[in-house]
């Protein structure tokens, strides 16, 4: 399924505020990460990698996994434990870190005799200051260096770890207005679902819903907003930012001391409950949902706190490199503010969009979306109960309504297998397929869905 993780739990939480979050997780459906306490905090982390190989078979390691898991046994065994947050931000210029999370996380799956668990790890965002966030003016300078920062670990971690998902945390909303972190906000998305296709690996999102330092608590539709791009980007997994108790965290979402929902918190929570049953309700089609491309009309956010998008320019609607043409124009009072997801299904290359209003202000706005290419149908995916509703019929337009922040998934129904123009021949291989255009070639990663075009 696209998994939504209630959060991650502080294995130093009390044990019954623990329990009552699991329960809680249980009703609801949601799984639960836990926290390695042992790798935790940062002070801890350092430590223990000073010396990298003294670790690998460390007693001492050995002793106080056994000794933080024999304390939690009944948490373990849990039906809704989903995995282990083993690491959170591996450092960028230390090998270190990989390699010891790898160490670590088998002791972890020996110890637990488990291997059905995942073992999450967490990386940094773009604007993280290792990467030259904030000192370079070249946008490209500083993409590399993420870009190399991504296929580092992936080409270090493999699915015998038990770690197959790739997911980076991207907070966007600051109280100050003078911190510019958010303007990469899709920037960021786009990368991670290249590497996602590259590496043939699902992504997920760490998201912003709890207050932390210069980050306000985010209201419900900055909520909806954050999770309705992350799926239009593809991600396969969304995770909740201090959802859950934590030590020291007087901002959470839950009570530390017996895991009951902080007052006015309630509004909040309800809404997440609410999105989690929205997707769950897309799941059958969202799970097989490969990202073919994005687009936007604007580059521009709602409010002055979040500048201009840097980074997207061609993913722009307007913009002459530009591949795929299932979109060819968005119109309306208020188009600058959508956005749209074009992704295909693995298993029967059926195309779909999800249209997502990117003002989480003002609305509802209503978007029309003019196709490339006449189709028979255009079929909305119903996320109240999952089912789907013919829309319009042989037609190249259709209209969208979108409450702020919010996102709806639509099936293209036609004999169209590429929205391509000037295609002059195709062919296949045993794991690739090629799509020759009058000034270009598009190869297909028949596993992955990656699509890469080269201009001639």
């Amino acid at each position: 399924m696209v998994c939504t993780v209630l959060g991650n739990s502080n294995m130093h939480s009390s044990l019954p505020s623990i329990q009552n979050v699991f329960a809680e997780a249980e009703r609801i459906k949601m799984p639960m990460l836990m926290i390695a306490g042992w790798v935790w905090p940062d002070q801890a982390k350092h430590r223990m990698f000073e010396n990298p190989e003294a670790y690998r078979d460390s007693l001492g390691l050995k002793q106080a996994i056994r000794a933080e898991l024999s304390q939690r046994r009944r948490i373990i065994d849990h039906p809704q434990l989903y995995g282990w947050f083993v690491w959170d931000e591996p450092e960028p210029e230390s090998a270190a870190d990989s390699l010891n999370i790898r160490a670590i996380n088998k002791r972890i799956v020996r110890e637990l005799g488990q291997r059905k668990k995942l073992a999450f790890i967490n990386l940094y965002p773009i604007y993280h200051k290792q990467f030259g966030y904030g000192r370079y003016n070249a946008q490209k300078k500083f993409s590399r260096m993420y870009d190399g920062y991504l296929d580092s670990y992936l080409s270090t971690v493999n699915s015998d770890d038990r770690i197959n998902v790739l997911c980076v945390d991207y907070y966007p909303f600051f109280s100050n207005t003078s911190v510019r972190n958010s303007e990469t906000y899709f920037h960021s998305l786009d990368i991670i679902r290249q590497k996602s296709l590259e590496h043939n690996m699902p992504f997920w999102l760490w998201i912003q819903v709890a207050k932390d330092g210069q980050r306000p608590f985010p209201d419900v539709y900055q909520i909806r907003l954050q999770i309705w791009t992350a799926l239009a980007y593809g991600a396969k997994g969304l995770s909740y930012y201090r959802l859950t108790p934590e030590e020291n965290v007087t901002d959470a979402v839950f009570n530390l001391e017996d895991g009951s929902l902080r007052p006015g918190q309630k509004e909040r929570y309800m809404e997440l409950k609410r999105l989690k049953q929205e997707i769950l309700n897309l799941d059958h089609e969202l799970l097989y949902l490969n990202p073919v491309a994005v687009y936007h009309v604007d580059s521009t956010w709602v409010d002055n706190s979040l500048a201009v998008q840097r980074g997207i320019t061609d993913r722009m609607l307007s913009s002459r490199n530009r591949v795929y043409h299932i979109v060819e124009e968005i119109s309306g009072d208020f188009a600058k503010h959508a956005m749209v997801g074009y992704l295909k299904h693995r298993k029967t290359d059926e195309d779909y969009l999800l249209v997502v209003n990117k003002d989480y202000i003002n609305g509802p706005h209503t978007f029309t979306i003019q196709l490339g290419f006449p189709c028979r149908q255009v079929q909305k995916i119903d996320k109240k109960s999952g089912s789907d509703t013919i829309v319009v019929r042989d037609t190249d337009t259709f209209n969208c309504t979108l409450a702020p922040g919010e996102g709806d998934l639509f099936k293209i129904v036609d004999e169209t297998d590429e929205y391509v123009k000037n295609i002059i021949g195709t062919d296949s291989g045993s794991d690739k397929e090629y799509i020759h255009l009058r000034e270009g070639l598009i190869v297909i990663d028949k596993k992955s869905g990656l699509r890469r075009y080269f201009k001639e």
